[in-house]
């Protein structure tokens, strides 16, 4: 659970599967049940604080360090001492009971990988020590690149701000560019998409993959319609304990 103030302390069940859903074509919104008839209602038979309470979820507690999944079979645990975290195996329902609190200002070093796009001066290069300020309101976060990154981030983008969201610890971001190269009549934009996990104050796997957005001009070369160059990143944030 998150024990950041500012940032949402609960899953919003409701609102997540809706949207996975929708992003599955399904037309009619996901909701809760609502049933046309006033459910019956029985008095307590006796005072709450000699009762016992039961919550029903379909995640597990988190397995010790490099234990395997639990298997999916009805359990009961009690409720003290509260659980750290929850499992779940499947990739459609949340992996932790809260989004992490991953704001901080990091240092992160940067290396070029993969260039499948052809960019100029890439192959070997890295950058060490580059600012990264991310900002976080529940599951929405924001990444500001600093110093001289962030500065050619903005030639290059028209920006240097990733947007995005947080899930559990993943982080994934998106860079928009809005500044286009024109050649000829072909208008070439790049976007940015980071992905990372946060383990503890360590932002680490993560990669940077950029992209181009044409125009569909017929004379924009064939390879950036598909093409992707990547880089590979991890950093640190001042202990957060």
């Amino acid at each position: 659970m998150s024990t950041d103030a500012t940032a949402r302390r609960f899953v919003s069940y409701i609102d997540k599967s809706r949207a996975y859903y929708a992003a599955q074509g399904y037309g009619t919104p996901y909701r809760w049940a609502r049933p046309a008839d006033r459910p019956a209602l029985s008095r307590l038979p006796g005072p709450l604080s000699t009762l016992r309470v039961g919550l029903v979820t379909s995640a597990f507690p988190l397995p010790p360090t490099g234990a395997e999944a639990p298997v999916e079979v009805p359990y009961a645990t009690p409720v003290e001492p509260l659980p750290t975290g929850l499992f779940t195996a499947d990739d459609n329902r949340d992996r932790s009971a809260a989004p992490a609190n991953v704001a901080g200002n990091y240092s992160i070093s940067l290396a070029n990988d993969t260039n499948g796009c052809m960019f100029m001066n890439w192959d070997g290069v890295t950058t060490p020590g580059v600012p990264l300020d991310i900002t976080q309101s529940g599951t929405s976060v924001t990444g500001s690149v600093g110093g001289a990154g962030g500065a050619y981030l903005d030639v290059l983008f028209g920006s240097h701000a990733f947007v995005g969201n947080v899930s559990g610890n993943h982080i994934d971001m998106v860079l928009h560019g809005t500044n286009a190269t024109t050649v000829g009549t072909c208008r070439l934009m790049l976007d940015a998409h980071a992905s990372v996990d946060l383990n503890g104050d360590a932002l680490a796997n993560g990669t940077i993959t950029y992209t181009y957005v044409t125009n569909a001009d017929s004379t924009c070369p064939i390879y950036t319609q598909t093409c992707s160059s990547v880089q590979l990143f991890n950093g640190t944030r001042p202990p957060t304990r």
